[in-house]
């Protein structure tokens, strides 16, 4: 609580900061798993498959992270300004593209296993 004279905080348990945070840890997760999904196609797939996937992880890495840093500032001044920030529609793009490349990485992971 603020005690007299000091402004009240907008944001007393930081949510804008661990939501920030929170982009960043997805955006450096799915960038690793790129990294490894190029790395282990290599050797499963050599006719490019999963480097088209792991190339496409890494563009979603980057959408993730650039949303992220992009929606920090509006994000804030909504908050000052006392009216919801959400952005349904951006969320909604990258979800359907995770679960997308989900759905291709268990693809390349059980075609490399049936291979064997």
């Amino acid at each position: 609580m603020a005690r007299r004279g000091e402004p009240a905080l907008f944001d007393a348990g930081l949510q804008l900061e661990r939501t920030h945070l929170a982009w960043s840890r997805t955006a450096l997760a799915i960038a690793v798993n790129a990294i490894l999904v190029g790395r282990l196609s290599r050797h499963v797939h050599p006719h490019g498959v999963g480097l088209a996937v792991a190339l496409a992880l890494a563009v979603l890495a980057a959408a993730t992270w650039w949303h992220g840093r992009s929606a920090y500032a509006p994000r804030s001044a909504a908050l000052h300004a006392g009216v919801p920030a959400l952005q349904p529609r951006v969320h909604l793009v990258l979800a359907r593209a995770t679960t997308i490349l989900l759905f291709a990485v268990t693809a390349l992971a059980l075609s490399a296993l049936v291979a064997r």
